[in-house]
């Protein structure tokens, strides 16, 4: 008599369902343990809060540079533009001789430059 016959209702190599448990069937690699599938590894909450606290503060902080970085550039525009237009106003009239050059007074024995 084999072992098997006296277990008639045993089946070995048969699974019995697909979530019932990790029983290693005869011939073949056991399962894995099965998880659910929503759950994700949770972190600790002051752990979260402190990576949202971070994100937070690292966007302010980009926000704030880029509006210093908008307004020096504004201060310098405003420094710059006025003495540029300027001076190429002026070289564009002495160009078209709207304007007299100026002209450096002669320095001479007779006529120094202080009077």
């Amino acid at each position: 008599m084999d072992g098997l016959e006296l277990f008639p209702g045993i089946d070995l190599g048969a699974r019995q369902s697909a979530g019932d448990s990790c029983i290693k069937p005869i011939g073949r690699r056991a399962a894995g343990r099965r998880r659910r599938a929503g759950a994700a590894p949770r972190r600790p909450p002051i752990a979260h809060q402190l990576l949202e606290l971070r994100r937070l503060i690292v966007a302010q902080h980009d926000e704030l540079m880029a509006e210093l970085q908008a307004l020096r550039q504004h201060r310098r525009n405003e420094g710059e533009i006025p003495a540029a237009v300027l001076r190429r106003i002026t070289e564009i009239q002495r160009h078209l001789r709207l304007v007299e050059t100026p002209a450096m007074p002669r320095v001479t024995r007779r006529r120094s430059l202080d009077g």
